[in-house]
């Protein structure tokens, strides 16, 4: 792992800060307070959503806003990753030349997604490649595990567990498949028992279908003249049927030849007795066309009586319109429409008048709202002020720039609270100003009196309009309506100009008393209205049924004579042809369904057979699988044991390798003084000298302990596990070292450079300055309180060195 770049935005001391790594040792410089620290918690915070103080103490003091976010960019593997995590979110993605893709985005898969990717959690993190403040001991988890189990974790061991634990869960599961394959394989003496018997059901339907063959062939041989003799026998019953047919029409047809004879003769005598009626008939359509002339001059009698009574209806009208129309006075329409105008104007004036002493009395309450507003905000910024000051100075913090609290603060704190006095007083005073334009203005009250007349004033002229409006209308309706009834009195008076009066009452009576004289020859005459088409009809009738007779008498002889072809005399010889013949179709039939299903039977059999071979292979194939699946068993049992003898042993060699390196670095340290640790069943450090534990050791002395086996178990960590870290952040680790042990271990971090391509030291020693390929200062803004990030040593920075 390899930083890159890291963005600390609200995040303690840091407001906004950039900071771009490159590779070897770098040094953070700074004096305390300055968050140098913070760097290092920003790192893990970016990774794992923690650090070592509670998050809620994570946002910078000064800041304006809520938000606090932190964005690290890193190399890992070959790829390029970026972590952002704020108060709310996470994300993590890698950055690629096509763009980005996201892996995670909430807080939590964020943490799992790092724990993944670097091998580690938090807790192994700063145990292993990140040595905190004030936590450089040695395997400092807080879970009750053994220390040689997270040990074994860090290095990757838990690998080769969870390789053993695979391996053995599948060789239960190939024991499994073995043992539920050996329950399924089947009896092999009954399988072959089965193959027998399907065979032997497969030659006892053969030998069915043979015979079935034989008896199917002796009757088709005689199915032919069979078929031949119930031909003849079914023409014989046919034409004996229709030779009866023929004898039943005949007598129908003499039948219907004698009332076709007795209707003709009807007939002949009803077209004789229309003839004679054909005069009266006449002189009947003559008198009743003239009645009906007559009736037609009656209605317009009736109709013109009608059109009188209308017109002396239409007339009264009229004369009442007219009357009427000179009685209605029209309106003064424009004078209306002019008063309307100006009480309109009136109305518009007066709430011009209301509306610039609204605006006035708003605008002298406006001057008095923004003194006032400004007034309170001063106030109330100066009282939070006081407040903050207060808590902090109580804290032992200075609220200017966060260093211990003096002793002229108090004096401070005394004018603060002078400020505010004096603030909140001037709130007072413009509060009571605003307070005193509340009440409307007499010149606003006025001009509200001047526009309610107004109003009144419009809404009168609007009625006096509209009323105008109504009479005017109701003298046009009556204009219109008289108009109406003058063109329907004239319409009416053309009307009584086209319609005669020449009606005879005493011809239309003589006409009535002649048509009830001739009305019963009338009626007779149409009652033989069809005498003559009857007559055509019943002679078409009788004609055909002659032709019809004479014809079904030549079909009898004809079909006689097919009938003593045939070779049969009498129906009961025909049936028993017929008979024999369904007889040998029904026993084919019956044959045919026995080949049927004797060739199901024998498929089915073949079926059985084919089965019955099917699972005798299968079991010989399912065997030979099984056998397979024993030798993949073994092969996993014996995997799963060697793979726990290795884990075994490797768990052995933890101690042994891990002391030896750290004894190696201790000696370094200490320039030979302390060559040799150990460590107990608990992996707890102990220092010999001279082959002899050591149980009083100093401050320094437990420090460059934990350094050595801290850095034992980086290297480690990186050869064994397989993480490609790189890494190495160390924070404060040269307080208790005096200059000698502090000179050694500067001396080995340089040793170290060929195994991490970056180390970090957080430190205020100067020598740190001059073997670092990158230093990074750190100091304090004392305006906005916040830290800056420069490449080159502040003159601050330089004084305090």
């Amino acid at each position: 792992m390899k930083l890159l770049r890291l963005k600390l935005e609200n995040f303690r001391q840091h407001r906004d800060s950039n900071i771009e790594f490159r590779d070897g040792m770098t040094a953070v410089v700074g004096a305390n307070g300055t968050g140098k620290t913070t760097l290092l918690e920003a790192i893990t915070f970016a990774l794992y959503g923690e650090q070592r103080d509670n998050l809620d103490n994570i946002k910078f003091y000064w800041s304006e806003g809520k938000r606090y976010s932190v964005t690290l960019r890193f190399e890992f593997g070959g790829s390029i990753f970026e972590v952002t995590r704020s108060h709310v979110d996470a994300s993590l993605c890698e950055i690629t030349e096509n763009g980005s893709v996201t892996y995670a985005s909430s807080k939590t898969d964020v943490k799992k997604a790092c724990e993944r990717l670097l091998g580690l959690n938090y807790e192994q993190f700063i145990n292993s490649f990140c040595a905190e403040q004030k936590n450089l001991g040695f395997l400092n988890f807080k879970t009750s595990t053994a220390q040689q189990d997270e040990v074994a974790r860090m290095l990757g061991f838990d690998r080769l567990k969870d390789a053993e634990e695979l391996a053995r869960n599948r060789r239960r599961a190939f024991e499994s498949e073995i043992k539920g394959g050996r329950s399924m394989l089947g009896d092999p003496i009954e399988l072959e028992t089965q193959k027998s018997e399907a065979k032997k059901s497969l030659d006892e339907v053969t030998e069915k279908i043979r015979l079935s063959q034989i008896a199917r062939a002796e009757i088709l041989r005689q199915i032919p003249e069979a078929q031949i003799a119930r031909e003849r026998s079914e023409t014989f019953i046919q034409l004996t049927g229709e030779m009866r047919a023929i004898e039943a029409k005949a007598e129908g047809l003499k039948t219907a030849l004698k009332h076709a004879e007795e209707a003709f003769a009807i007939a002949q005598k009803d077209s004789l007795e229309r003839e004679t009626l054909e005069g009266a008939e006449k002189e009947f359509q003559e008198f009743e066309k003239q009645l009906g002339e007559s009736e037609k001059l009656r209605e317009s009698g009736r109709q013109r009586e009608a059109l009188l009574q209308q017109k002396e209806t239409l007339e009264k009208e009229v004369a009442r319109l007219t009357e009427k129309a000179a009685e209605t006075k029209a309106p003064d329409l424009a004078r209306v429409e002019a008063a309307l105008t100006n009480a309109t104007r009136g109305e518009t004036k007066g709430r011009s008048d209301v509306a610039l002493q609204e605006q006035l009395w708003k605008k002298r309450q406006m001057e008095t709202l923004g003194p006032w507003k400004q007034a309170i905000a001063r106030a109330e910024q100066l009282q939070k002020d006081l407040n903050k000051a207060e808590v902090m100075v109580g804290k032992g913090i200075c609220p200017e720039c966060g260093q211990p609290v003096s002793v002229s603060m108090k004096a401070g704190l005394a004018k603060r609270r002078a400020d505010w006095e004096a603030a909140d007083a001037e709130r007072l005073k413009q509060e009571k100003l605003h307070n005193e334009l509340e009440g409307r203005p007499e010149a606003l009250v006025t001009a509200g009196k001047a526009l309610e007349e107004a109003v009144l004033a419009h809404k009168a002229a609007q009625e006096a309009k509209q009323q105008a409006a109504l009479d005017s209308r109701a003298l046009d309706d009556i204009k219109s309506e008289l108009m109406l009834k003058d063109r329907a009195m004239r319409e009416l008076v053309a009307g009584l100009a086209v319609i005669p009066s020449t009606y005879d009452q005493e011809r239309h009576a003589s006409l009535i008393e002649k048509l009830a004289l001739l009305k019963p020859q009338h009626e007779r005459y149409l009652a033989l209205a069809d005498s003559v088409t009857r007559l055509r009809t019943v002679a078409e009738r009788k004609e055909s049924a002659q032709r019809e007779l004479e014809s079904e008498k030549t079909r009898y002889v004809d079909f006689k004579a097919q009938r003593s072809s045939t070779g049969f005399v009498a129906d009961p010889d025909a049936q028993a042809a017929i008979l024999a013949y369904e007889r040998l179709s029904s026993d084919l039939k019956v044959h045919d369904a026995a080949l049927e299903s004797n060739e199901l039977a024998r498929s089915q059999a073949a079926t059985r057979l084919a089965e019955a071979e099917k699972r005798l292979e299968e079991r010989a194939q399912r065997e030979k699988e099984l056998k397979e699946l024993e030798k993949l068993e073994a092969l996993h049992d014996a995997a799963q044991r060697e793979l726990k003898t290795l884990r075994e042993e490797l768990n052995r060699t933890i101690k042994p390798d891990l002391i030896a390196r750290a004894s190696e670095n201790l000696s370094i340290l200490t320039n030979g003084r302390y060559p040799l640790l150990d460590l107990d069943k608990n992996f707890k450090p102990i220092l010999l000298d001279d082959n002899v534990e050591k149980h009083v050791i100093s401050g320094g002395e437990e420090d460059v302990v934990a350094l050595s086996l801290r850095l034992a178990l980086s290297e480690l960590i990186q050869e064994m596990s397989g993480h490609p870290m790189s890494l190495l952040i160390l924070d404060e680790v040269f307080g208790s070292l005096d200059a000698e042990r502090r000179q050694s271990v500067l001396e080995r971090l340089i040793g170290l450079k060929n195994r991490f391509a970056q180390i970090f030291i957080i430190s205020h020693i100067e020598e740190i300055n001059q073997i670092a390929d990158q230093c990074i200062y750190l100091t304090r803004d004392p305006d906005t309180k916040a830290t800056i990030v420069a490449d080159a040593m502040p003159e601050q920075i330089a004084l305090e060195l």
